[in-house]
């Protein structure tokens, strides 16, 4: 099952079916049956398939019915209700004429499945069903569309809804009709149509193949032609008494109209069709007479010689000289294939060019139906369509089958290739340029063409693309294979599976390309035997237990083959970057590369390779050779090693603190040390001949086995420095400054980063200056230019002890630590930072070295002279050049042998995606800080974000890591895991509404059979929801806020014994008491006046929040009221559009106040608070507003119509009915009084039933063996 985007929604659908539902699926049917639902309609789908209908009903209505017999597709129908937040209620049954249980044929095509035998589909299996009649269902029930598509059942169906018909006199009814299936049932077409008509219905055939609508009565006959011509239609059929008959003629006239003008719009387009040729003259003739025979004739066609050496070339061109649409053209020397198709484009005069290869062929009809394509598409200007491979005989290979429901950009991504047959508009060339380079030159247009221009996909079968026996590629694939094949054993044994790549997939394709590739049909089973054998290795070796049965099931010999995915994925990703050594020949010569080494990199991980290189390639912005170059050079300049276990008998850091006069501040130093999570190392101090007493009777009452203190006389900083570094036994060195103030993670944290690459030589973090400079100093990764100009690495870096071997601080220098910093990067060593504050460093007073600009000068002068070979830019080349990371594979060996856990209290790890101001991080906030003196929490982030309340969370637990700071790929990220929960000693794994690791839950199960996994989630929109019911099995509890969310869980399968609803709570006695803040001086603050109301918008600035319909909201209550103002809180991807749009509005009542901190002073500001969101689960917002004494008016979305009594507590609104919201504002402005008496019901909700207390004890039992009520308090 694959997720893919439709015209209108993203749905699941089963193998062979991806391309099905695309652009043009049933556009006349699709366009009525969307115009003639109305709000509030009762829709019924009977024989729904997948749902397509059932979510277009589900867009305008609430009240839709689907049913579905067959049990596949009603589990696929099910996935796509929850992914698309569908309300429609499902049934599991067949519609006929009677009551009952029968046999139903599950055909090869799934929706061809029904009682009897498909004329055009074989059944491959039965299911014994329930059967139901429509009268039976909905008995004395109103429907006001019905929607039927049962392959042959229709007329049952219809003999089965006598009492429905007669008690909805305005039913409206969308049939399938297909004659021949009729027949197969038994019925008879004619007397089918009949029996409409004597129900009243006036019927209208609507056949979007041909693109027509008729009307049946001028028609009678047109039944019978159908059987003929295999067709089928579907049957819109309205009472000429319904109020809506007008309306629905109308609108069958205004797309007959629309036809129209389509018709005539394909009549003045205009083709080139261009043909390039070299040699091959056994197959031109047959190419360009396909050209000639178009229905839909071309402008002209073009064909260009490039120097073709067989001579037998030219006397067939030169049959055609004489013909009137033909331009023949002679290169004077071989050009290649970019310099041919220039010269198409040079010489074309048409529109459209058509890009044809002179031994493959077109069919006849194409044209035409490219035409077609264009016409209802205006703003499409590249087309890539299906194709047929043949080979050098002409016999059928196969076809070209891609996932066509995802977006083009995403295909070019993974390596997968459009299509051989390409169409652009004239204009795509103006946009990007010409053709260019000398490999994959098409792949290459379409790769810009693809950032510029707008692309459409027409989903049949327009031409043949030749594949001969003696082609290059040919020649290769099995060297590609077997290549391939070792890579999968090999470095991306997890790699492959967790990048995105997807091993079943790749597998199957891989298989059966590689067998029709080499026009081996016959040996596509051992060709799955022998991928089935290394997937198994591959399991067995890595420990993981995936999915693959897909290879071995029956329906594996009939899956369409994916004829150039082998080519794609593992030609062009593995053979190409092999090719040559002076260039990284990926797909196109855009990057030229100067190091001989460069065959080297690219054989170490060519699929990287190609993959990042196509990232960059296609995100914006990132197209300068200088960018590609580097990011191929940063992807694939290393090698893989194995570290060595550190001796058990020595430290794993040393720290090195030297100290003069500081005594005061060693002790602050000391303990950040002593609180780190890695607890394996030693310090050493080195008191530098200190004249203060003071600091000489701190430094001898240090008693501890850790410590080691020498005196020595006054030698300067330096010297102290190279001491301490002399008498150090770790394998890394970290110098502190003594009033130097550590995170509890920071040896942790660069350690993880240091052993995973055993060529860097230096980890560190951003500083944090205090005192005297209150600043952030976000240092960089250690860069040799940029340390030219200025010293970009802390003092506190973690370096390897290797390095201090050869190079050591200078007492004649002053900077010292920027002189010793040029001197590691002069010996070819790189340096990382971790993006997060993990050091603090004190600054004492003026500081003269940072602000006596003549003393930096005079400084900087000294250390270029210094170091003159770093100022060469050949040395500082050869220095980038000669760096090649060395990725360890096992990078926790040395890490997991001293770590700081807190004794007797449960430890709990929490996988977030990140620490930011939100609903959820709110709940967690608040019961984890009530709960931190009994659990040792350790928190996760996992996507990429500023984490604004880092530091909240760090008030609970030290331990916090940002993997994305961390971490490159997602296998390391897992490793991380499985090492912490083991080493850790992990007693409970929550998943806080984050599905980045549900695909090693299998392993995590096995692994660790005592640990309990927790999976909490807020609604069922999440892409991951579906993902996380998959490992129920693996799971022990799932938690929501909300009833509606436990519902969806249900839905799909899991247990009530792995349930619980655990409601959201808030603080409403010390943070969100109106009593303790000055409701009159925080108005005064945002300019609220006495006899003024104010609305609040307060939350993440995004879609699903709805800030942009809170200001729609606004602007008409302004309009109608000035003594009310409005105002939105919140920060988010939104906020300039939010931001654009009060100004538009151009209203003084309307401010936006950005992202604040003081929500509970906002909020006790506030009259009203309106919760617009379309999506939510328990929202904290409502309860903080509750609390404070606001109205609260909110849509009916998750838990907010459990929490709110409907115009007794607040207010709860249709979520798609914003003009309710204007209503109800309205009317709380003309009664003052209301708002009071509301405000004060809605806190004594939240003080009785929403407080933190008994949220921290719900999730006390959760995390105990302690039995719960599968609903908290």
């Amino acid at each position: 099952m694959r997720k893919v985007k439709t015209p209108h929604f993203d749905m699941y659908l089963l193998p062979g079916f991806e391309s099905y539902y695309c652009d043009d699926f049933e556009p006349l049917s699709v366009s009525i049956f969307n115009s003639i639902i109305k709000n509030g309609n009762v829709v019924v789908d009977v024989g729904a398939h997948f749902g397509y209908f059932t979510l277009l009903a589900s867009k305008k209505t609430d009240r839709v019915y689907a049913i579905e017999p067959v049990k596949k597709n009603n589990e696929v129908l099910r996935q796509n209700i929850v992914l698309n937040n569908s309300q429609a209620i499902v049934f599991d049954c067949a519609i006929s004429d009677r009551l009952g249980k029968k046999k139903i044929n599950v055909a090869t095509s799934s929706d061809c499945s029904g009682f009897y035998v498909h004329p055009f589909s074989k059944p491959i299996d039965q299911e014994l069903v329930s059967v139901k009649t429509l009268d039976d269902l909905f008995h004395n029930k109103r429907i006001d569309l019905l929607k039927v598509d049962t392959e042959g059942n229709e007329y049952k169906v219809l003999m089965g809804m006598e009492s429905v018909l007669l008690q909805n006199s305005n039913l409206k009814l969308l049939f399938e009709f297909n004659p021949k299936c009729l027949i197969c049932a038994g019925d008879k077409p004619s007397v089918f149509l009949e029996t409409l008509k004597q129900h009243n219905y006036s019927i209208f055939f609507i056949d979007d193949k041909s693109q027509k609508i008729e009307n049946y009565t001028q028609s009678p006959a047109r039944w019978s032609e159908m059987i003929d011509e295999d067709a089928c239609v579907n049957l819109l059929c309205v009472r000429t008494s319904d109020p809506d008959y007008n309306n629905v003629l109308c609108t069958i006239d205004t797309i007959k109209r629309k036809i129209e003008t389509a018709k005539t719009r394909a009549r003045s387009i205009r083709f080139t069709i261009g043909i390039t040729v070299y040699n091959r003259k056994e197959y031109l003739e047959e190419c360009v007479e396909s050209a000639l025979s178009q229905t839909y004739k071309p402008d002209e066609i073009i064909i260009v010689d490039d120097f073709s050496q067989d001579k037998g070339v030219i006397d067939i061109l030169e049959k055609y000289r004489n013909r009137e649409n033909i331009k023949l053209i002679y290169n004077k020397e071989n050009l290649g294939i970019a310099g041919s198709w220039n010269t198409v484009l040079d010489n074309m005069s048409s529109e459209w060019l058509v890009m044809l290869d002179g031994d493959d062929v077109l069919e006849k009809n194409a044209l035409e139906e490219i035409t077609k394509y264009i016409a209802l598409h205006n703003e499409i200007e590249f087309i890539s369509t299906l194709h047929t491979i043949i080979n050098s005989k002409g016999e059928t290979l196969g076809v070209f089958d891609r996932p066509l429901g995802k977006d083009p950009k995403k295909l070019i991504l993974e390596g997968m290739y459009l299509s051989h047959l390409k169409v652009f508009n004239k204009m795509c060339f103006e946009k990007v340029g010409s053709f260019r380079g000398k490999i994959a030159v098409d792949y290459d247009m379409v790769v810009r063409v693809l950032e510029m221009c707008k692309m459409g996909m027409l989903h049949k079968c327009l031409y043949k693309y030749r594949f001969h026996e003696d082609s290059c590629t040919k020649k290769r694939a099995k060297e590609q294979y077997e290549k391939g094949c070792k890579i999968l054993l090999g470095t991306y044994k997890r790699q492959m599976i967790d990048e995105n790549l997807y091993i079943d997939s790749i597998i199957e394709r891989g298989a059966l390309a590689h067998s029709t590739n080499l026009g081996l049909q016959s040996k596509i089973t051992q060709n799955i035997y022998r991928i089935k054998e290394l997937t198994s290795k591959i399991v067995q070796e890595t420990a993981e237990k995936e999915r693959i049965d897909v290879l071995y099931n029956k329906e594996a010999k009939s899956h369409s083959t994916d004829l150039n995915s082998l080519e794609w994925r593992l030609g062009w990703c593995i053979c190409n970057p092999l090719k040559a050594a002076k260039k990284i020949p990926v797909f196109v010569d855009y990057v030229y590369a100067k190091r001989k080494k460069d065959i080297i990199w690219a054989k170490n991980n060519p699929i990287r390779c190609c993959k990042k290189y196509l990232k960059v390639l296609v995100s914006k912005g990132k197209t300068c050779e200088e960018d590609l170059e580097r990011s191929i050079y940063d992807s694939l300049t290393y090698t893989e090693i194995n570290i060595d276990k550190w001796s058990e008998d020595t430290p794993l850091i040393s720290v090195i603190i030297p100290c003069y006069n500081y005594g005061n501040y060693i002790s602050e130093a000391l303990n950040s040390i002593f609180a780190q999570t890695l607890q394996d190392f030693e310090v050493i101090i080195i008191d530098d001949g200190s004249t203060d007493p003071g600091t000489e009777k701190e430094l001898k009452t240090i008693k501890h086995p850790k410590v080691q203190v020498i005196f020595q006389e006054n030698s300067g900083v330096s010297n102290a420095r190279n001491k301490g570094i002399s008498k150090a036994k770790g394998k890394y060195i970290c110098c502190l400054d003594p009033d130097d103030i550590l995170d509890p993670t920071y040896f942790e944290k660069c350690l993880l980063v240091l052993e995973r690459d055993a060529q860097l030589g230096l980890a560190y973090s951003w500083v944090k200056e205090i005192g005297a400079r209150d600043i952030l100093w976000k240092t960089t990764d250690l860069d040799i230019d940029t340390l030219l100009s200025s010293n970009h690495v802390p003092i506190s870096a973690i370096f390897r002890k290797e390095i201090a071997d050869s190079v050591f601080f200078d007492p004649d220098i002053r900077h010292e630590d920027w002189d010793f910093w040029l001197s590691v990067v002069g010996k070819g060593w790189r340096g990382k930072v971790i993006p997060e504050v993990l050091m603090y460093s004190k600054r004492h007073g003026n500081n003269k070295s940072l602000q006596d600009e003549q003393f930096y000068k005079e400084t900087l002068l000294a250390l270029k002279e210094k170091h003159k070979n770093l100022l060469k830019k050949d040395f500082r080349e050869k220095v980038k050049e000669e760096y090649i990371k060395k990725i360890a594979l096992n990078p926790f060996t040395n890490l997991n042998r001293s770590v700081y856990q807190e004794k007797h209290k449960k430890r709990v790890f929490v996988v977030v995606p990140f620490l930011i101001c939100g609903g959820a991080e709110t709940l967690l906030y608040n019961f984890a800080s009530k709960l931190k003196n009994e659990v040792d929490f350790t928190f996760i982030s996992v996507i990429k974000s500023k984490n604004e309340w880092e530091d909240r969370f760090k008030g609970i637990s030290s331990r916090v890591y940002h993997l994305p700071k961390l971490f490159e790929s997602k296998n390391v990220c897992d490793d991380f895991l499985l090492n912490y929960i083991q080493t850790r000693n992990i007693d409970v794994l929550h998943f806080f509404h984050c599905g980045y690791f549900y695909d090693i839950l299998p392993i995590i199960g096995r692994k660790f059979s005592s640990l309990k996994i927790v999976v909490t989630l807020f609604n069922s929109y999440v892409d991951h929801f579906v993902d996380a019911t998959k490992y129920h099995e693996n799971v022990s509890m799932y938690t929501s806020d909300n009833q509606a969310t436990i519902s969806t869980f249900k839905k799909l399968g899991v247990s009530e014994e792995k349930l619980q609803l655990l409601p959201n709570a808030i603080d409403p006695f010390e943070t969100y008491n109106p009593a303790t803040i000055d409701r009159e001086n925080e108005r005064k603050k945002i300019g609220v006046k006495e006899n003024e109301i104010a609305v609040f918008f307060i939350g993440r600035l995004s879609e699903e929040k709805n800030p942009d319909v809170f200001l729609k909201i606004a602007r008409q209550v302004v309009a109608k009221k000035k003594n009310v103002k409005f105002f939105v809180v919140g920060d988010g991807n939104m906020k300039k559009e939010i931001m654009r749009m009060i100004k538009r509005i151009g209203s003084a009542n309307i401010t936006y106040l950005g992202y604040r901190s003081d929500i509970p002073n906002l909020l006790t500001a506030a009259d009203i608070f309106v919760l617009p969101s379309r999506i939510e689960g328990f929202p904290s917002s409502m309860l903080e507003a509750m609390a404070t004494e606001n109205c609260v008016i909110a849509s009916d979305v998750g838990a907010v119509g459990d929490v709110i009594e409907d115009g007794k507590t607040g207010f709860v609104v249709n979520k798609k009915d914003y003009r309710r919201f204007v209503e109800r504002i309205l009317q709380l402005v003309d009664s003052r009084e209301t708002i009071v008496n509301m405000g004060r019901k809605a806190r004594e909700v939240v003080v009785q039933n929403y407080t933190t207390e008994k949220l921290a004890n719900n999730y006390r039992k959760l995390y105990s063996n302690e039995e719960s009520s599968r609903f908290g308090e």
